[in-house]
């Protein structure tokens, strides 16, 4: 794809694309959903004319993810038969954890939807901290997969956050990331033991003797949902003596009050990213995904 033309989003991306075309020097323009009382919903472009352009539609699946995948599958389809080349920006992937089928009749939902997506003439996708690499290899266009690491890292070190720093994974799976963070900080990084109940979805933690006492720990995450298992982590954490524990995550869910949960569990602070709507973010992806956007056109 040569080089963009327009971002368009809905109301709930708007402030992602009203950045994102200002940093990179497009136009912008909103899609209009109405919403009807059966839960039914009508979309129309503001801007028509798009056979030939390319358009980058910035769109966030969540909250109420099912509803926003099909908004996304509907614009991608009419863009397409208007003759509109896409690339997609996808701050959060939804479904990302549905990579495989752990029982049997399961559905491996983030591989049909890579399959979908490409059908509706999407020929490229920018995410953020995808939560699966295996999810990732399912997609058989291209789709760069951004880091917000030095985005929260900076944010701790400009806000002063980093005096004696131990990075702290709070499950295997994170560690590779926790340890981007820690090189960045010149610290020291542990990761947690986290099992989850495959039927129940129940999640215990197993902590070996990380040395936090008189640190100022920072755990590091992808995507925080209900927050069950963070607030574990700043427990153990704070248990071992840590004099403080900074709560630094991606993609802030924070489902049934879960940033609350983990600030009554002994978190100073809790720093997401804009990916999603939420009271913790305080670091803006905006520009990452336009220098990679920027980048494409070379």
């Amino acid at each position: 794809m040569g080089a963009y033309d327009i971002v368009i989003s809905d109301q709930d991306s708007e402030d992602l694309r009203a950045r994102i075309a200002e940093l990179s020097g497009l136009q912008s323009s909103g899609v209009n959903i109405t919403r009807f009382h059966d839960g039914e919903f009508k979309m129309r472009l503001e801007k028509s004319g798009m056979n030939g352009k390319n358009v980058v539609l910035v769109h966030r699946l969540f909250p109420n993810p099912g509803d926003k995948t099909l908004e996304l599958l509907l614009l991608c389809r009419k863009l397409g038969r208007d003759g509109a080349r896409i690339h997609l920006v996808l701050p959060y992937m939804s479904y990302a954890r549905q990579d495989r089928e752990f029982l049997e009749g399961e559905i491996a939902t983030i591989g049909i939807l890579a399959d979908i997506l490409q059908s509706c003439c999407v020929g490229s996708i920018t995410t953020v901290d995808m939560h699966s690499a295996a999810g990732l290899a399912m997609f058989k266009i291209p789709v760069k997969n951004l880091s917000a690491s030095k985005l929260l890292s900076d944010y701790i070190v400009s806000n002063g956050l980093a005096p004696r720093p131990v990075v702290i994974s709070p499950d295997k799976g994170g560690t590779e990331r926790a340890q981007i963070v820690a090189k960045m900080l010149s610290a020291p990084c542990f990761s947690l033991e986290k099992h989850r109940d495959r039927v129940t979805g129940e999640v215990t933690t197993d902590a070996s003797e990380i040395p936090v006492k008189d640190m100022n720990a920072i755990i590091i995450d992808d995507m925080i949902v209900s927050g069950n298992s963070t607030a574990n982590a700043v427990k153990i954490i704070k248990g071992r003596g840590a004099s403080s524990v900074t709560v630094a995550v991606t993609h802030g869910l924070f489902l049934d009050n879960a940033g609350k949960r983990i600030m009554d569990a002994g978190a100073s602070e809790i720093i997401s990213t804009n990916t999603l709507h939420n009271e913790y973010s305080k670091v803006d992806v905006s520009g990452m995904i336009s220098e990679s956007l920027l980048a494409g056109m070379d």
